[in-house]
């Protein structure tokens, strides 16, 4: 989750979604974040979670999280 920053104005557009919203206000998957950030790692043990998998996938397409190349689409699906 780390290199080029996120373009600030499409995390602003992505943030009026409330869907988007919710997501990064939700304390358990602000921790999850926080753990990714400082533990690339730890993805592949969020990433079979499919509640936490289907959060980060809407946080990747809205352009608020980008994982590394470590992980990859697979049937619309980010998977480690």
């Amino acid at each position: 989750m780390q290199g080029q920053p996120l373009d600030p104005v499409q995390q602003k557009r992505a943030m009026e979604d409330p869907e988007v919203a919710k997501i990064v206000q939700d304390p358990a998957m602000a921790q999850v974040l926080k753990e990714m950030q400082t533990d690339p790692k730890a993805a592949a043990k969020y990433l079979q979670d499919p509640v936490v998998q289907e959060k980060l996938n809407t946080l990747v397409y809205a352009g608020i999280v980008r994982l590394g190349w470590s992980v990859c689409l697979h049937e619309g699906m980010v998977v480690a």
